[in-house]
């Protein structure tokens, strides 16, 4: 079997089991994407569902913030929640997995970073394997009205920080988002 064909349908097995949910990891296993590695978490497997006890017959690294690039944004707004779905891109040659949840936070039309927090979404990440030039999304929403229905300010691009990283890969919009609150985040899904 080819690297590629290989890439492939360990892609879509591990697709498919997050999508279906065979498996599921504690909640011991979730963590912010700058504030530890943790060696225990399990790894991409070939042929047999990622599990704690899996031995990995292909160690696949996780994904950096430099190989990852901004791949497009979808965006909704209802009411005065803002809900964004961002796809990033594997630039490396190799493949690379995202676990769990990323970073958020936003840079204005000044170039500050406004960084309001950030609040996890009660789901279970699933490892996401992605291939080189494949996309994983991520999604987003927070609210574009104060408590009291004041503005708050406006935000140019978004700085989504990878799980395990601390940098960041930026995301280009083509408009101004107002964020007054702490941004939900999802973990990481494929595309």
């Amino acid at each position: 079997m080819t690297q590629q064909r290989l890439v492939t349908t360990l892609a879509v097995a591990l697709s498919l089991v997050a999508v279906l949910g065979i498996f599921a990891i504690g909640n011991d296993r979730l963590w912010w994407s700058h504030t530890r590695h943790d060696p225990a978490a399990p790894s991409a497997s070939v042929g047999a569902p990622v599990t704690n006890a899996s031995i990995s017959a292909v160690d696949v690294d996780r994904c950096h913030a430099g190989a990852l690039a901004d791949d497009g944004i979808q965006t909704s707004v209802e009411h005065t929640i803002v809900a964004v779905v961002v796809s990033v891109k594997n630039l490396s040659s190799a493949p690379c997995t995202l676990y769990g949840f990323p970073g958020a936070s936003f840079i204005n039309n000044h170039g500050e970073i406004f960084d309001p927090g950030t609040i996890r979404a009660d789901r279970v990440p699933a490892r996401v394997l992605v291939p080189p030039g494949g996309v994983a999304r991520v999604r987003l929403n927070w609210s574009s009205s104060g408590p009291d229905g004041s503005s708050c300010p406006q935000q140019a691009k978004i700085r989504l920080i990878p799980p395990d990283e601390t940098e960041a890969v930026l995301i280009g919009t083509a408009r101004f988002f107002t964020v007054c609150d702490r941004v939900h985040v999802d973990p990481f899904e494929p595309s």
